[in-house]
């Protein structure tokens, strides 16, 4: 199955999991006010409280802290929730989330978009009016992993409010403050997440509050998960008893230059069989990017594909091209 589509729809030249090394991250959305969504860099006038947004700025990758439980914001291997990252494990490529810069609205303002290792955005769902209270039948909404499917998602536009040093609270463009305290996600069992609600900020406020902590950019390259003998011995197995497969729709330019999207059927979690089984089909070296969303950024799949069966949109881009060189990657190890 192949569907052309003109090379100006997946722009090789803006990929990122990330961010290009010597480019502005851009948007092709509207705000509400129908007026386009802007780089950061577009108009000097900001909301007052832009000084709390410079936390973010010449910043390409974080980790986020949360005071209350002294954990991270982690996206998990389901591939949609988001949990809390205990400190003392080793770090992970999950817990760490692209910086995307965004102007928007009437008058100019400025957010902040933060994109997980699986090419989604940190994001609660859509913000609705509720004509009850919040209770244990009617809990809290939950923050997750979402795509960037519509030209404005308020709810993956956070907005950061200062509270000293690199501590801020975050809310949406709803005005749903980010909050970090366990209590109403363990009572729906598993690992323990994050929700968004009504803020009140004063000083004791701590499951509102997030530390940034920016992380370097690595130097080269880094490896992908090696396939284990137990990842070819599930192999055979299923080879020999096939299990439900996912759907890959993956693109790469033609021998004319036009975009070409294909799909195939693929078993097994491992990114790197993944990205061997691309290069036998398209017949050069690639690196993997998963993109989330129709206005989605392009992100280098460094870890194994999620559990879910959900199908994958894959961009391969030819190894050592400009699109490729302009790719950074974060550093777990740095900070």
């Amino acid at each position: 199955m192949q569907h052309r589509l003109a090379s100006v729809a997946v722009s090789p030249s803006s990929p990122r999991h990330a961010t290009p090394r010597h480019a502005s991250p851009r948007h092709a959305e509207k705000p509400r006010s129908s007026k386009p969504l802007a780089t950061a860099n577009a108009s000097p006038v900001y909301h007052p409280r832009r000084a709390a947004m410079q936390v973010f700025h010449g910043v390409q990758f974080v980790r986020l802290r949360n005071l209350w439980e002294e954990t991270y914001i982690t996206a998990d291997e389901d591939g949609r929730s988001v949990y809390h990252y205990d400190p003392g494990r080793r770090p992970s490529h999950e817990a760490i989330w692209a910086v995307q810069l965004a102007v928007a609205g009437e008058p100019p303002t400025q957010y902040v978009l933060l994109r997980g290792a699986y090419g989604r955005y940190l994001g609660a769902p859509d913000a609705v009016e509720r004509p009850w209270p919040l209770s244990c039948f009617c809990p809290a909404p939950v923050v997750g992993q979402r795509d960037f499917d519509q030209p404005v998602v308020d709810a993956i536009m956070w907005r950061a409010v200062r509270r000293t040093g690199h501590v801020v609270c975050l809310h949406d463009k709803s005005g749903r403050y980010l909050r970090g305290k366990l209590m109403s996600t363990l009572v729906c069992g598993g690992r323990p997440s994050l929700t968004v609600g009504d803020g009140r900020l004063s000083d004791d406020e701590k499951e509102l509050r997030w530390e940034v902590r920016p992380v370097l950019p690595s130097p080269g390259r880094p490896e992908l998960p090696i396939a284990t003998e137990a990842d070819l011995a599930e192999l055979f197995v299923k080879i020999c008893f096939p299990p439900r497969r996912r759907e890959i729709q993956f693109v790469a330019p033609d021998g004319d230059g036009n975009i070409v999207w294909d799909s195939f059927q693929y078993q097994g979690r491992s990114v790197q069989l993944l990205r061997n089984e691309l290069e036998n089909r398209v017949g050069y070296a690639i690196t993997v990017c998963v993109r989330a969303g129709r206005h989605g950024r392009l992100t280098p799949l460094l870890i194994n594909l999620p559990h879910s069966r959900e199908t994958l949109h894959i961009v391969s881009l030819r190894r050592n091209s400009e699109a490729d060189h302009r790719l950074t990657f974060p550093d777990p190890d740095a900070s």
